[in-house]
């Protein structure tokens, strides 16, 4: 009859190659025992014993036409399974897996987990950019882009700033002593040099994607401008530039406040030791304090475009009808709040834990108590109030994020305990989203969206108080006992500080343990990576923007030409699991898989998705870009879906899809669906699965 060809797609982890390929040929191939049966021996579903070949083939990520001139491979394990001593090609199992964990791999290490949970926080813009997209019409798609351009262009590239900065004055823990063995000025000059060259790196090295490109435009346009400032006061030849700024600072501040304040002000009559020595005219206090001021500014225009998002999408027009079920497609301001919450909280612990490390490495690495260094990184000291005033940008706004992550961690986990004792309703046919769902539940996008107007409402409070002193705003006012509730202050509001510490030696400590929990929400940021900025759903472009998507898709491709060609299967089986359950229904709708499946006689297809958020989250929220219907795949295909009652992921696929039956199993969370007992018994039982096109002989089993 010809080879049974099966074809695993994983889902969202940290998979190997071979992981999961492994795993469903361990499951398939085992006996599958009656637990309740009373008869000796138990009845059992067996396959008799079978003989396992493991192969390995190295397949091109594209054609190889030496663009690139080097060849990327990506891993397709293959297992091959016959009955025991059986020489019958014909009837053998073929096992391929499409692998593409290696995509978004996990970071090792504290400083590369750092860095990639900022890049997945920033990360979420691509996921809320393309629900825009799918839902609205070009005027909520410009201010959300907006937002995102503020965040990467402006917030993040400027923390990148301070950070090089930071990085900098670590030099005077050393032998070498800044203001002695280097002038002051030079590592002002590096850290706009340094900017530079990392932006050149990333631009040269990185594969670049629309959001990462503005953040190295922002920092090479910051790191530019460091170099202008730089040559405008220590070159004459420049002096303009100087003059301009002075001018330009003259004007402003007499416009807005009347004043003709100097643009530094100038340095306190007692300076300590490491002052007098790096920085007797206050040079490098004034560049620190306008970085910071830029900052704040930055956050402030951020968190204001923010909120105009959230006020948009109540008003401004759908480009699509509400969803047939009548619950809220829009995702965008709840990923707004997302991404305000936990930057603020987490850079916000980064700066505290690097402050304290600095503390700890100028005293413990030849810093005596009594020399001038150690006591420049005391609290009154000027070093330490650098590093102190690179954290500011956060403080008063650090209490409510603290406050907010907290809540919603904590009625995510409320959520997931009442779950775990409404068996009987998840599993009504119809049950209600605010008991069907963890991932984008009701009350936790409404509670992002109440932050974002929180946040908002702190910031102008903020802004107003150090402007204008209100008197409705003195102390002894039920507004500023609000501000001191959320704001972060070490004399009324210590604790928010430790829980911030906390969050990074956390991180610090067990880098692996992060980096492993950000590979879920890795996965589908990766899957959402746009190359260039479209602003429209619009067929051919609009595809072909999503670099990594597309990668991942093309190795579906890759591995189905590969094991038609070479092993002309009879028929085809495709078992996937959570994000994978998308790139199999995606790919069995693609006119180039069903050019194949032509190609070789059109073997029929049977597509089984467990743990699947095809519908529910995916159609649901990017209606446009994932369209999903049997009538659109290969003729004949039949699908199953299998899910447990309390997956946080997927459930059950909508049966206006063509699925032929969703199969329910009891609760036991998303993963570890291969090598379910109950997922099994689905299998052989209701699916009716079958390894073999000719069914072994079998021999009467032992008792157990």
């Amino acid at each position: 009859m010809g080879r049974h060809l099966i074809l695993a797609v994983h889902g969202i982890g940290e998979q190997k190659p071979g992981d999961t390929v492994d795993a469903i040929v361990g499951a398939a191939t085992t006996d599958l025992v009656d637990g309740n049966s009373k008869d000796d021996p138990r009845a059992r579903r067996t396959n008799g014993p079978v003989d396992v070949y493991r192969d390995l083939i190295e397949l091109p990520e594209r054609e190889f036409d030496g663009t690139p001139r080097n060849a990327r491979l990506f891993p397709v394990n293959l297992r091959r399974v016959r009955p025991a001593q059986s020489d019958d090609s014909d009837n053998e199992t073929v096992f391929a897996e499409v692998f593409w964990a290696d995509k978004s791999p996990a970071p090792q290490g504290f400083f590369r987990t750092a860095f990639d949970l900022l890049s997945v926080i920033l990360g979420l813009g691509y996921i809320g950019m393309d629900n825009v997209e799918n839902t609205r019409t070009k005027s909520s798609i410009a201010l959300f882009h907006g937002f995102t351009w503020a965040f990467y262009g402006l917030v993040a590239p400027l923390n990148a700033i301070l950070l090089i900065g930071a990085m900098l004055l670590l030099i005077d823990t050393t032998g070498l002593q800044i203001g002695v063995h280097i002038p002051t000025a030079a590592t002002l000059l590096a850290q706009g040099l340094i900017a530079l060259a990392i932006s050149a790196l990333i631009w040269a090295v990185a594969r670049m994607s629309y959001l990462i490109q503005i953040f190295t435009l922002g920092l090479a346009a910051f790191g530019a401008l460091i170099v202008l400032i730089w040559l405008g006061y220590q070159w004459p030849a420049m002096a303009w530039v100087a003059d301009g700024i002075e001018t330009a600072h003259a004007s402003v501040m007499s416009l807005l406040w009347g004043t003709n304040t100097p643009l530094c002000a100038p340095p306190p009559e007692d300076l300590d030791a490491f002052r007098l020595r790096a920085d007797p005219n206050g040079t490098l206090e004034c560049f620190v304090t306008y970085t910071v001021k830029a900052l704040e500014a930055s956050w402030f225009l951020t968190i204001s475009l923010g909120f105009a998002v959230l006020v948009s999408s109540w008003v401004l027009p759908r480009s699509l009808s509400r969803p047939a079920n009548e619950q809220s497609d829009t995702l965008y301001p709840a990923i707004v709040g997302a991404m305000i919450m936990f930057w603020m909280t987490f850079t916000s612990s980064f700066w505290l834990l690097f402050t304290s490390l600095v503390a700890r490495l100028s005293t413990v690495r030849g810093h005596p108590a009594d020399t001038p260094i150690h006591k420049a990184h005391l609290p009154e000291g000027f070093l330490h109030g650098i590093f102190d005033r690179q954290f500011g940008d956060a403080q008063d706004t650090l209490g409510l994020s603290i406050y907010a992550m907290g809540i919603f961690l904590l009625a995510g986990f409320a959520l997931v305990i009442l779950r775990r004792f409404s068996h009987w309703w998840l599993r009504k046919p119809d049950p209600s989203p605010w008991i069907s769902r963890v991932i984008l539940h009701p009350f936790l996008s409404f509670f992002l969206k109440l932050f974002v107007v929180a946040v908002f409402a702190l910031a102008v409070a903020l802004f107003l108080d150090q402007q204008f002193d209100l008197a409705v705003m003195a102390e002894g006012t039920y507004a500023r006992y609000a501000m001191d509730l959320v704001a972060f202050n070490e004399a009324r509001n210590g604790a928010i500080g430790a829980i911030a510490l906390g969050l990074g030696v956390l991180i610090y400590n067990f880098p692996s343990l992060v980096a492993g929990a950000l590979g879920v929400v890795r996965d589908i940021v990766s899957y959402a990576v746009q190359e260039r900025c479209i602003c429209r759903v619009k067929p051919g472009k609009y595809r072909a923007n999503f670099i990594l998507r597309n990668d991942i898709n093309r190795r579906f491709t890759k591995v189905l030409h590969y094991t038609l060609q070479a092993m002309t299967p009879s028929r085809i089986t495709v078992i996937s699991h959570s994000q994978g359950t998308v790139i199999a229904t995606q790919m069995l709708q693609s006119g180039r898989v069903h050019d194949l499946l032509e190609k070789y006689d059109n073997p029929p297809i049977t597509l089984i998705t467990m743990g699947s958020p095809v519908t529910q989250v995916y159609r649901h929220y990017f209606p446009q870009a994932f369209k999903v219907s049997t009538d659109k795949m290969p003729d004949g295909l039949v699908w199953h879906n299998i899910y447990r009652i309390d997956d946080y992921v997927g459930t059950r696929i909508d049966l206006d899809t063509g699925v032929r039956k969703n199969h329910d199993v009891n609760a036991a969370g998303h993963l570890g669906y291969f090598t379910d007992y109950e997922v099994w018994t689905r299998l052989w039982e209701d699916v009716e699965f079958k390894l073999f096109n000719t069914p072994p002989r079998t021999q009467a089993e032992p008792a157990d």
